[in-house]
């Protein structure tokens, strides 16, 4: 038997406003569905993170720049 224990965070969304909001619930929206090692695997399928394992281990903020750039690049395309 396996016991797996959830932690229930206490999140006080009073203190965002309506725009930071309305992206967090977005971002729950469309990646709230993934279990936890998902979304690491996810994640480790992009630009930034590859580059990081052949090179130092270090994610630089230059590279998750240029990613996440082609991903705005990308939305406005659709």
């Amino acid at each position: 038997m396996v016991l797996v224990q959830f932690h229930v965070l206490k999140i006080d969304f009073s203190i965002y406003d309506d725009k930071t909001k309305s992206l967090l619930d977005e971002v729950y929206s469309v990646f709230g569905q993934f279990a936890a090692w998902k979304l690491r695997n996810m994640t480790q399928e992009e630009y930034p993170w590859k580059l990081a394992a052949q090179n130092s281990g270090t994610i630089t903020h230059q590279s998750l720049k240029e990613y996440f750039k082609t991903q705005l690049n990308r939305e406005k395309a659709v």
